[in-house]
């Protein structure tokens, strides 16, 4: 017997509403979805899994007993919270190993759980710590590729925290695209035209002139942030090494005084 197109109706309806409890539909923002669409057709540069067991391998007994029992706990868990500290316990066991991007992996499980700001900023820093310390241009790309999903997530949840582009933009100051060398630097200076007032964005522009001893540059911003904020007393410490290099001495020194205040 053929279905009447109220019981047709009716089986669509509990479709919808199963798709919407079983997958979670509206458990993310529409930014996050939007990020995470784009994000599944980019190239895969790691095995994560084959990381995890060979890294695993290489590990004295009693650290691989402690990661067996993180991986337990997951097994059993109840709830989300539960699931939360197990994945706590692996991503800080593997941070402590100085395997960042492991510790990484873990901080992303976090976040997808709690979907806050903070989680996808830690999970993002992470996985930034992973790209500064990475051997291999895959773990480099891999890093990289996840710290600025996450950052952009966070920034998705939080956009007016500046932190999270300073962010974004240091992953392609730490490792950049080969054919845009500069992409990252001009994040910086964009945000920092965007946001003339952002103490943050002329800081860390002026950290980056003093790695590159562009010390003209670095002044300029530095000068910037005491125009912002005259009682910043952190901005004198990097005067006094730009005024040191340039053998100014009588500044360097004023400036250190006041570094020493903090």
């Amino acid at each position: 017997m053929g279905l009447s197109i109220a019981q047709k109706a009716l089986i669509i309806v509990f479709i919808a509403l199963f798709c919407g409890i079983y997958f979670g539909c509206e458990t993310t923002t529409k930014e996050i979805q939007l990020l995470e669409k784009s994000r599944s057709v980019e190239p895969i540069y790691l095995d994560i899994q084959q990381e995890l067991q060979v890294a695993t391998q290489m590990l004295p007994k009693e650290d691989r007993l402690d990661l067996e029992s993180f991986l337990v706990n997951i097994e059993d868990s109840g709830s989300d919270s539960e699931k939360v500290e197990a994945y706590k316990g692996l991503a800080g066991k593997w941070y402590q190993l100085s395997k960042p991007i492991l510790s990484g992996y873990y901080a992303e499980k976090i976040a997808e759980i709690e979907n806050t700001e903070d989680a996808w900023a830690i999970a993002g820093t992470t996985y930034y710590l992973g790209l500064s310390n990475a051997n291999t241009d895959n773990q480099k790309k891999y890093s990289r590729q996840h710290a600025l999903s996450n950052f952009e997530k966070a920034s998705s949840l939080n956009p007016s925290n500046m932190d999270h582009k300073i962010n974004s933009a240091l992953c392609y100051v730490e490792y950049p695209e080969e054919d845009q060398p500069m992409q990252g630097i001009l994040m910086l200076v964009n945000l920092a035209k965007e946001n003339p007032e952002s103490i943050p964005v002329h800081m860390q522009l002026g950290r980056l002139s003093i790695r590159t001893n562009q010390w003209e540059n670095a002044l300029k911003r530095f000068n910037r942030v005491i125009e912002i904020d005259p009682d910043n007393k952190e901005v004198h410490c990097y005067l006094s090494e730009v005024y040191k290099a340039q053998n100014d001495t009588a500044k360097a020194s004023k400036s250190e005084e006041l570094c020493q205040l903090r």
